[in-house]
């Protein structure tokens, strides 16, 4: 029997509940200190949009929650196919989902994970397809209640595998992952945040079975993080670092350190196709030490990020003005 099986599943919705409540509890109460957006950076000419933080979060380059949050009322559409998966495995994930912001400091976010044979693999193309798991989240942004000039915000994301997938494509395992981060921009350097961020992430099994990669950690772990985001126009250069350990809460004793800086390049809307959405390009390295060993790699993602509010409005606005 698994080191997991003889953990009860009501704990696990339990920890899910009481952090959803905390957050409806607060967002209700609490009026957090107005946002901040970074500063423009000396020498732009017509500075970018500022990024929301949870734009920012592209899997592989980089991982942490920052605080801040999506608009009130903005409904995003998101689309993150990972290309690198041609290469390296024989099917092909493809997340999407929706981001909602509920309020100007609090969001909520539901995924799923779509897979599809490539074809350049052993299985022909689409010889398999369907769903591998579903993404729910909430963050909930507090402003500076901890320290001045320190924004802090506290969040939640559940992950469960569905279907029956292919196990290169899942971990099979239910992850509920509450954090608290934070992230505070310089004075002397507008344009740089430093941010750190600790967590949980309670693991347990699901009927799907799944692989475990090298250096997972595979149990219920602490994790804690810390680096920088330099946001200089539509490019931002991040670096991050991070550990985590099943020591205090897992079954085994695994430590994983990890070293990941990189770039994310907000595409012109001009070149972007159909000059809508917001497309995103990321670049990584990374290096991790744990009990597998040392391991490096490369990557690069593209994301899309549509306002989809914006998209029916345009829709609408057309059907209005067609001539008759």
């Amino acid at each position: 029997m698994s080191p997991f099986e003889s953990r009860p599943t009501r704990s696990r919705f339990a920890i899910l509940v009481l952090a959803l409540s905390l957050s409806i509890r607060l967002a209700s109460g609490a009026e957090p200190a107005p946002r901040r957006d970074p500063a423009p950076t000396q020498g732009a000419t017509q500075a970018a949009p500022p990024l929301p933080d949870s734009a920012l979060k592209i899997s592989g380059i980089f991982s942490t929650s920052l605080p801040v949050t999506e608009r009130r009322n903005s409904l995003r559409f998101i689309f993150h196919p990972h290309f690198g998966d041609l290469i390296h495995h024989d099917h092909l994930r493809i997340p999407f989902g929706l981001r909602y912001g509920i309020t100007q400091h609090w969001e909520v976010t539901a995924e799923t994970t779509a897979y599809l044979a490539h074809g350049l693999g052993d299985p022909s193309f689409g010889s398999k397809l369907g769903l591998s798991s579903v993404h729910l989240g909430s963050k909930l942004n507090l402003g500076n209640v901890v320290w001045d000039d320190w924004q802090t915000a506290i969040g939640i994301d559940f992950y469960t595998p569905v279907g029956n997938p292919p196990m290169e494509v899942t971990d099979g395992m239910e992850h509920i992952a509450p954090y608290i981060t934070f992230s505070h921009h310089l004075e002397n350097l507008p344009a740089v945040r430093v941010f750190w961020s600790l967590g949980v992430d309670h693991v347990s099994t699901s009927s799907v079975e799944g692989q475990r990669k090298e250096n997972d950690l595979g149990d219920s772990a602490n994790l804690f993080t810390g680096g920088f985001v330099w946001d200089h126009g539509r490019l931002h250069s991040t670096l991050e670092a991070g550990f985590g350990t099943t020591r205090l809460l897992g079954d085994n004793d695994r430590d994983v350190f990890s070293l990941r800086p990189g770039l994310v390049w907000e595409v012109p809307p001009k070149w972007a196709p159909g000059g809508r959405g917001r497309w995103l390009i990321g670049a990584g390295v990374r290096a991790t030490f744990g009990p597998d060993g040392s391991d490096f790699g490369a990557s690069m993602k593209i994301r899309v990020d549509a306002n989809l509010k914006q998209w029916w409005r345009a829709a609408i606005r057309k059907d209005t003005v067609k001539p008759r």
